[in-house]
């Protein structure tokens, strides 16, 4: 099966979602990706027009993400005689970005089957920028309602990182035998042997900068856990619109605030699991969540609407004691730390894989080839 992949920017060097899509290759399938040559939130590296990494062949014809994000978006020639000289047999899009290329390639007569994936189907997020609805929740689902609605009969499927949404099925009637599930993907590469001795002064933060990751939680956090914890130093690993958090937090704290803007996939990774626990209070988001787990490496993650088990395989505090009394039980409780870093690992060898996920990406396109919804 030939398989055109729409990414808003996929480069191996600095993405996870790369290992899946290069699985799929191992699993018999010729892959073609078309992005953006920069991500705009993983790295300023800008990617090869032309490029073949492990069997994938990287097309990225847009400079930047956003110019994948207009409706009616109209592809040059040149990008539809690239891909019509690859023939795909379906295109598998990652996020409405990539949707709205595949849309422009279908009217320009490349009709293949359709399937989008998302990291979860809440219709708000369907609504790129808080503005665009007044920062009004209810403006923003209805919106995000309607933008699905629209786009519904474009896609022969749908593809959720998040497991509950299958049984959301009220939210999304129009989709109705068309939802599938797969689990984010959070393949280790080959990192040393032997892991760095973990830090026990470090909290460790890696990811976006941006409003859904509620980085400005920490300016009402960090104080009280470097006063009331054993936690000395927070190192942020990340870029974006709220860099000024970090500022801000760098003027307070001074050199207890480590901040790198952009590290390689490999790098963040021996990074992160050089830290003796990891912070986030995103409520979305699943490459951090992954990424902790698969370095063994335990999770404080209190906004987090995910599946995530309390004080199994992360620290879910419902307060601000609570989440103190938390970090302090990781220090003086080394059996928990363990059994916090040891359930995360199973979950990942279980669930977040290349193979794994490459599989559930497999599993879907198949269910959807003889369900050809583009117009």
């Amino acid at each position: 099966m030939k398989i055109l992949a729409i990414f808003p920017g996929l480069n191996p060097k600095y993405d996870d979602l790369a290992h899946a899509i290069q699985e799929l290759v191992t699993l018999g399938h010729q892959v073609m990706v078309v992005a953006a040559r920069t991500s705009e939130l993983k790295s300023k590296e800008v990617g090869e027009l032309f490029e073949e990494v492990k069997g994938v062949s990287y097309y990225r014809p847009f400079y930047t993400a956003k110019e994948m994000l207009a409706n009616g978006l109209k592809v040059s020639d040149e990008i539809v005689e690239n891909v019509k000289a690859f023939a795909p047999d379906v295109v598998f899009a990652s996020s409405f970005r990539g949707l709205n290329v595949g849309k422009a390639l279908a009217r320009a007569g490349i009709k293949v089957p359709m399937v989008m994936r998302v990291e979860h189907l809440d219709p708000i997020h369907a609504i790129y920028g808080r503005r665009r609805y007044l920062s009004i929740s209810w403006l923003g689902r209805l919106l995000g309602r309607v933008k699905w609605r629209a786009n519904a009969k474009y896609l022969s499927g749908v593809v959720t990182t998040n497991a509950a949404d299958l049984y959301a099925k009220n939210e999304h009637p129009y989709l109705e035998g068309r939802i599938f599930y797969a689990p984010h993907c959070n393949q280790l590469p080959s990192l040393n042997a032997t892991a760095p001795a973990r830090d026990k002064n470090l909290m460790v933060y890696i990811g976006s900068l941006i409003r859904d990751k509620n980085c400005e939680r920490w300016l009402d956090s960090v104080g009280p856990i470097f006063d009331k914890t054993p936690v000395e130093r927070f190192l942020i690993v990340g870029d974006g619109p709220y860099r000024h958090v970090v500022d801000a937090l760098q003027k307070r704290f001074g050199n207890r605030i480590e901040h790198i803007a952009s590290l390689p996939r490999t790098e963040a990774l021996e990074t992160l699991r050089s830290g003796y626990f990891a912070y986030t209070e995103a409520q979305y988001g699943w490459g951090f969540i992954g990424d902790c787990w698969a370095t063994a490496t335990p999770l404080l993650a209190p906004q987090s609407t995910y599946g995530l088990v309390k004080n199994f395989d992360a620290l879910k505090p419902a307060t601000r004691d609570t989440m103190l009394a938390d970090i302090n039980r990781l220090y003086s409780d080394p059996a928990f730390h363990e059994d916090l870093a040891l359930n995360g690992y199973k979950r990942y060898q279980n669930n977040h894989t290349a193979h794994i996920v490459a599989r559930h990406y497999e599993a879907a396109i198949k269910s959807v080839m003889n369900y050809d919804k583009v117009e």
